[in-house]
């Protein structure tokens, strides 16, 4: 009895792990910034265990290349005060 319910618990949270992933996957896709060369993602690639995890360099990789910042590349507010920060007293 507590498997099924388990088991039907799992199916509910992976249904709407792929709602969500459908709206962030139609985000993604449809962003006029990415690269030209950009795969599209699916609604199952939010889904947790669907796909193989990624290592950390991985992430940092995914992560910099999205962002276009990260370890080895330079920020551009570096040294500025700009948006968020506030003089010294």
């Amino acid at each position: 009895m507590f498997d099924a319910l388990l088991t039907r618990k799992q199916e509910h949270h992976k249904r709407a792990c792929y709602y969500s992933g459908i709206v962030a996957a139609a985000i993604y896709n449809a962003n006029p910034f990415r690269s030209k060369n950009a795969e599209p993602v699916s609604p199952v690639d939010f889904i947790p265990g669907e796909r193989k995890r990624q290592s950390l360099a991985e992430q940092v990789k995914a992560v910099t290349a999205a962002f276009k910042c990260g370890p080895g590349k330079p920020g551009k507010r570096k040294g500025k005060k700009g948006a968020g920060q506030r003089a010294h007293r």
